[in-house]
């Protein structure tokens, strides 16, 4: 018995070498090899497995990524320092465009998607993450951040591209001390806003703000907040 168990082994690993990991298997139901031999083939198995995973996985070597939603068509990213939106897939599918600093392309979608995030963002706080010392602090200032992103927003047709460029760069330095005072919070699942974790919301924030101030380009020194004889282009995604 002995014997047929240590030849059936022999077979499995023979097999795997040879002829793949589904063959093995199957000749190891024939044989009824000892659980060893099953646990040796079966790893052996899922290894080959993860090797035909890791070989099949692109490496993704974007930044900064925004997906596509049902809420939120259309992707960003940046690639090689270029920021890119890609449009939608319909049936055939469009290439994607290149956003140039300061042209102000999309700024009304990536706005919105801002005020979106910041606010589950601020119900995530307020209802999974009360418990954390320094919780009241970071909600207001988190609210602040959102109440300024809802200004941006629902003003932009009315402010000139410098305003509204002003507006998009001062978010970055509001936002950060809630960035650092959140690192390391426990979470306590009541109720689920928007997509995943505290977190992922925080990474969504970022790569928004990048996108909006790469949009919107440096602001001008010393120009004349009061001038409104340049209003912003609404360029929303189609």
């Amino acid at each position: 018995m002995a014997r047929a168990r240590i030849l059936t082994a022999a077979l499995c690993l023979a097999i795997v070498g040879i002829a793949g990991p589904a063959q093995a298997i199957q000749y190891h139901v024939v044989f009824d090899a000892s659980p060893l031999v099953y646990g040796a083939a079966n790893a052996l198995l899922n290894g080959n497995k993860k090797q035909q995973q890791q070989r099949r996985r692109p490496v993704s070597n974007r930044q900064h990524l925004i997906g596509h939603t049902r809420q939120f068509p259309g992707s960003y990213y940046v690639k090689k320092g270029v920021y890119y939106y890609q449009p939608p897939r319909g049936r055939r599918a469009a290439p994607p465009e290149i956003i140039e600093n300061g042209s102000f392309a999309h700024v009304d979608d990536l706005a919105t998607r801002l005020e979106y995030e910041l606010g589950m963002m601020c119900l995530d706080i307020h209802d999974n993450y009360s418990h954390n010392v320094g919780h009241s602090d970071v909600y207001r200032q988190a609210f602040q951040v959102w109440q300024l992103a809802q200004q941006m927003h629902s003003s932009d047709e009315a402010l000139n591209e410098t305003e509204v460029a002003e507006m998009i760069h001062s978010i970055d330095p509001l936002f950060q001390p809630v960035r650092r005072e959140v690192n390391g919070w426990s979470r306590r699942s009541r109720r689920q806003h928007g997509q995943g974790d505290l977190q992922s919301k925080i990474v969504r924030v970022e790569a928004l703000t990048h996108h909006l101030m790469n949009s919107a380009g440096p602001v001008r020194s010393g120009a004349v907040m009061a001038s409104k004889e340049t209003p912003v282009k609404s360029n929303k995604a189609k």
